[in-house]
């Protein structure tokens, strides 16, 4: 097996991340740096609010390995303002980008959550964008809503998946992508194994979701998780890192090749 600092011919991908975050300002052209030294060459920057869009146009503006999404999160659907969906159309309108972060998470209580999940589920599926989901708890209301209303076509991504191995197939036969958070493999539980050796080879996709207290660096780090993944699923790194950017080409599409506006 090859180490960790072997390079690996396929470019990666950190499929999910949020380097507009204050906390990256500091550090953020060296975590790129590092990012681009470590062989990812693609970072899906999310949006998670009204208030933090023009921070994650800015960046992927000024620079083009970062694909951008915007999106409401469930944390902040009960903060909604008045046209937010309006708002968040412009977006997508000015800018070639993905839906999300947007979901569902019963920690924070669901009540209001469905609603704008639904109307960013909706654009997704009417403007065929890939769309970023965040679902913790509140998988049995996920899989009502997606059964009712659809998928978008490009697929949705399942972010730092917590789900069951047992709900994969279903998932997976709805459209999604299954992502694992860097810190998840280091120290995985056997729920999360068992997750992750269920999803099928088509559908795997690596993140970091940095920066964040549970998070040890940034992008970058999707080398290491590269490494971890083969490791727990057997397989060869080399192999693994061209079926995940095959996924990423699947999953994002144009907005891979497609230029930033300003």
């Amino acid at each position: 097996m090859k180490s960790k600092n072997t390079p690996v011919d396929s470019p990666l991908a950190d499929a999910h991340c949020h380097l507009q975050d204050p906390a990256f300002a500091p550090d953020l052209e060296d975590a790129l740096r590092d990012a681009r030294l470590a062989g990812v060459r693609v970072l899906v920057i999310n949006g998670t609010r009204p208030e933090d869009w023009p921070r994650v146009r800015e960046l992927a503006s000024a620079h083009l390995e970062l694909v951008p999404c915007f999106g409401l999160h469930p944390w902040f659907a009960g903060e909604a303002p008045p046209g937010w969906l309006d708002a968040l159309r412009g977006f997508l309108d000015g800018t070639p980008s993905g839906v999300g972060e947007a979901g569902l998470d019963a920690r924070r209580g669901t009540a209001g959550q469905g609603a704008v999940f639904r109307e960013q589920l909706a654009l997704a599926r009417e403007r065929e964008l890939p769309l970023m989901v965040h679902c913790v708890g509140a998988w049995g209301e996920l899989l009502a809503l997606l059964r009712k209303d659809g998928a978008p076509r490009p697929g949705f991504l399942l972010h730092a998946y917590g789900g069951s191995a047992e709900a994969v197939p279903t998932l997976a036969g709805l459209g999604a992508f299954f992502s694992f958070a860097a810190r998840d493999l280091q120290d995985i539980r056997p729920r999360t194994r068992r997750a992750l050796l269920a999803v099928p080879p088509d559908r795997l996709l690596l993140e970091t979701d940095g920066p964040g207290p549970r998070t040890r660096g940034g992008p970058a780090d999707v080398r290491a998780a590269l490494t971890l993944a083969a490791a727990l699923r057997g397989e060869d790194r080399s192999a693994l890192a061209r079926t995940l950017w095959e996924n990423t080409e699947r999953l994002l599409g144009t907005l891979l090749r497609s230029p930033r506006s300003s």
